[in-house]
């Protein structure tokens, strides 16, 4: 099981299930839409260029969750968070639109929230307040820019010092909040889902929102 892939990982998967004589192995990869061109997808999907191939190579695209499988992982997630009533399991699965990820943080919600007030916007923006200083600078400035930011980059515009953005950018990494990009010994960053930048961008005061995009610039 492994979280990413680099050129590296590419290549050695591209050489070990070249023909003739490849093992027999299932192998699965999972990648997001945006994510198709990086080094170890492409070298994957290329061998199906290969004339010679005996490979199976198939590709399963997973989107969004249909209304009764969002509603049966909302009643599923529930019995380890809190009882749920199924009018409100319905209202969760449409209010997360059927993705996994904001279900799971509805489903968090519960117990904490009135019924009016669960939705995923304060979903989100309550544990976005609850973030450190550091945490919160950084992803307003990557809310802000709607794209990869470099490491220094990102330090510098969010206005934290060099010693601590590790962590800052670690907890936003482990609340699932950021995520990364890393090509060879590039790395950079960005928010992990634009709901999540909506919601970041749409509680900033006008004034602050400037500022930071005073920053980024």
């Amino acid at each position: 099981r492994s979280q990413w892939g680099d050129t590296d990982s590419g290549d050695l998967l591209a050489a070990m299930l070249r023909p003739p004589d490849p093992p027999g192995v299932l192998f699965i990869a999972s990648f997001r839409s945006d994510e198709r061109h990086t080094p170890v997808i492409r070298a994957i999907l290329n061998l199906r260029n290969n004339d010679d191939a005996v490979l199976d190579i198939r590709e399963l695209e997973v989107g969004e969750l249909s209304p009764a499988s969002a509603r049966e992982l909302v009643l599923a997630l529930a019995e380890k968070e809190a009882k749920v009533a199924p009018t409100r399991a319905d209202a969760i699965a449409q209010e997360s639109g059927g993705s996994p990820i904001f279900i799971d943080e509805l489903v968090r919600t519960l117990g904490e929230a009135e019924p009016a007030q669960l939705t995923l916007d304060a979903a989100i923006y309550r544990r976005v307040s609850a973030l450190p200083d550091d945490a919160r600078r950084v992803l307003e400035v990557l809310a802000v820019t709607r794209s990869p930011v470099s490491w220094d980059a990102c330090g510098n515009a969010a206005g934290i010092h060099q010693e601590t953005r590790a962590a800052a950018m670690d907890v936003l990494r482990r609340q699932r909040l950021v995520r990364a990009h890393k090509t060879g010994e590039r790395e950079q960053f960005e928010v992990y889902h634009a709901r999540i930048a909506d919601t970041v961008i749409g509680h900033l005061a006008e004034p602050d929102l400037k500022n930071c995009h005073h920053r980024v610039a």
